[in-house]
């Protein structure tokens, strides 16, 4: 197995579009993998050995072994669980307190209405624990139509990155990995965390990539001809930026490097610029998608962070891009900061951070965050 390219056993997660070396949750206590669900024994020779040997070894009067039932929701079953149990509830526990209102709230027409609107703009608010964390606005077509040629313009270096581009499909890990020292069997329960976010985060990008279903850039010009094929579903947000932009804010937060290692915060950022970016380069997606994905992908990852208790708030962030920036709008981290006040900033901060903090008790989140505590002590000393 990868060191880098990891959790091979893992099984999957390369669907999500962010975690491909991670291979995903399948077959994690399995001695060689296997399918999802799977069983790596699962097959006639292993299964007719296993029978015949048992035939050959039982004790017929071996007594009955003495079991005392575990408590009701016992925390300690958790470590008991395969990876991919872990992550079901892990999953159903951060939804909890997650939901969706459109902004201006507005009926579906009933058919034979058209739904196709081209100029029509509209607004997507996701709420946590009831309060409004990220609005995110629909660009207009004359927007996206203006945001063409910066597209075309980062195809230039589509030569140049295309290693960078094939490798990040479906595989971020190897970057953070290449960054942080993050290890796959050394820091198992971080990387079981980032994994989780990484599929949590793929749950929420798509509610906005569905509901505000935004064309990709081959469908506004025959010009672009992307390098990959596009994937099913909508260009705004960028999945890739938000998933990238939420793993190194969730890095920053749990490893704290604002403290420990400053100028590996700036790397990682840095280093989520450049895949969503690639994406940008590679056809894919326009350069606002990155901007709004980054957006999103802190909001989440401060989510996930108040969920940990390693922080006690959420900035509340909304992105409208501005019609006149059509044209210029690109992703920048020096000038454009994120959540600055000032003219240079991106987007806007709706309100005062908020407290969101509804984890249930025991919260297998919490649980796998702090069986990883002494790995990422041993990691940031």
């Amino acid at each position: 197995m990868s060191q880098l390219g990891g959790f091979g056993g893992f099984g999957g997660f390369g669907g999500f579009g962010g975690f491909g070396g991670f291979g995903g949750f399948s077959g994690a206590s399995a001695p060689t993998g296997g399918p999802a669900l799977g069983d790596a024994f699962a097959n006639p020779l292993v299964t007719t050995a296993l029978t015949t040997s048992r035939d050959g070894i039982r004790n017929p009067n071996a007594p009955v072994l003495p079991r005392n039932d575990p408590g009701f929701n016992w925390p300690g079953s958790t470590a008991r669980w395969e990876a991919w149990v872990r992550s079901h509830l892990l999953q159903w526990e951060l939804s909890q307190g997650v939901r969706f209102v459109p902004l201006p709230a507005a009926p579906i027409p009933p058919p034979p209405s058209t739904p196709l609107v081209p100029s029509a703009t509209c607004s997507l608010s996701m709420l946590i624990d009831n309060v409004p964390v990220f609005e995110l606005a629909r660009p207009s077509t004359s927007f996206f139509q203006a945001q063409i040629q910066l597209v075309q313009a980062w195809s230039e270096l589509r030569l140049e990155r295309a290693p960078e581009i094939l490798a990040q499909i479906d595989n971020q890990f190897a970057f953070v990995a290449s960054v942080t020292g993050l290890h796959v069997e050394r820091h198992r329960w971080t990387t079981e965390l980032l994994a989780n976010a990484i599929q949590f985060t793929v749950l929420l990008e798509m509610q906005f990539k569905h509901q505000l279903a935004c064309w990709r850039p081959f469908q506004y010009s025959d010009q672009v001809q992307p390098m990959l094929t596009t994937p099913g579903h909508g260009s705004f947000p960028s999945g890739h930026s938000t998933q990238a932009f939420m793993l190194a804010r969730l890095l920053v937060g749990i490893l704290d490097l604002n403290a420990k290692a400053p100028s590996m915060a700036e790397q990682l950022y840095r280093q989520a610029a450049r895949i969503a970016t690639n994406r940008v380069v590679a056809g894919l997606h326009f350069p606002a998608d990155s901007v709004a994905g980054r957006m999103l992908g802190h909001t989440i990852a401060e989510y996930i962070l108040c969920r940990l208790d390693v922080r006690n708030s959420v900035i509340l962030r909304s992105f409208a891009p501005p019609e006149a920036k059509g044209s210029s709008l690109d992703l920048d981290l020096v000038a454009q900061p994120i959540d600055s006040t000032s003219s240079a900033g991106i987007g806007d901060i709706i309100g005062a951070p908020v407290a969101v903090n509804d984890a249930p008790d025991p919260s297998v989140l919490k649980q796998i965050y702090d069986f990883g505590e002494a790995e990422r002590a041993a990691l940031m000393p």
